[in-house]
């Protein structure tokens, strides 16, 4: 179950980068950052199940900024 976690959080985070990459999803668009957001914490999970603390700093920087800039979109959307 650890491994179909840690590899369904790489998978959002790819999926992410590409649908970003041929513009079907914006850096501002509410589900690029959940795709992040989502997909960094599952990884940072299994990596520090794995032990692999690197990865662990890595992936929960990346989760805590799409969740930081996700709010942020969100607050401006509500004006």
């Amino acid at each position: 179950m650890m491994t179909v976690l840690g590899s369904l959080g790489v998978f959002l985070l790819l999926l992410a980068f590409v649908l970003n990459l041929i513009r079907k999803l914006s850096e501002s668009d509410p589900r690029y950052l959940m795709m992040n957001a989502c997909g960094a914490a599952a990884a940072a999970w299994y990596a520090a199940a794995s032990g692999s603390w690197p990865f662990v700093v890595l992936e929960s920087v990346w989760a805590a900024a799409a969740i930081v800039r996700l709010g942020g979109v969100i607050k401006k959307g509500s004006r």
